[in-house]
């Protein structure tokens, strides 16, 4: 069996997704707040001026046992970010980088080739951009009413070297 060459990171989203649960609601929206880096180990790292990378998955956690809501498609979209502020959408993931996720908690392999970004002029590293979706309150705990929860955003990403702080 071949080996993949390269460096493999699972990349996380700290914090900027979330919900507040409403037993009263059949569903509730996604919030998004800023756009938050997806952070390995806690936190950004960059991927080297001029390097490439292959996407090789991703997916979007929910906690606890809370599904995705029917009234709309979930879907997050990933941006990248160079260390001088320049920003833009990674369109190789989707249009303008949005990303359709059928289920929540389940991991996606997509093994899809992201060029360095063309407009970037330094080191670079990805984001989340955007987020459509709703949660499902179906069979929700009682004690959790009015609790703020986190999503998590996942992506793994493949490199020729390291990241760097």
């Amino acid at each position: 069996m071949p080996t993949q060459e390269g460096i493999t990171n699972w990349l996380v989203s700290a914090d900027g997704i979330t919900f507040t649960v409403d037993t009263a609601l059949d569903e509730v929206a996604i919030a998004l707040a800023g756009t938050p880096d997806l952070e390995l180990n806690g936190a950004t790292k960059y991927i080297n001026e001029g390097e490439n990378c292959i996407v090789e998955g991703f997916a979007l956690t929910f906690p606890y046992q809370f599904g995705q809501g029917t009234l709309s498609p979930l879907r997050f979209q990933i941006g990248w970010r160079d260390s001088g502020g320049n920003n833009g959408a990674v369109t190789e993931l989707g249009d303008t980088g949005r990303i359709n996720i059928p289920d929540p908690n389940y991991w996606y392999d997509t093994f899809t080739y992201v060029p360095y970004p063309a407009t970037a002029a330094a080191k670079w590293h990805f984001e989340i951009t955007g987020i459509i979706g709703r949660v499902s309150m179906f069979n929700c705990p009682a004690g959790l009413d009015e609790e703020e929860l986190d999503i998590r955003a996942h992506l793994k990403i493949r490199t020729t070297t390291g990241l760097i702080a």
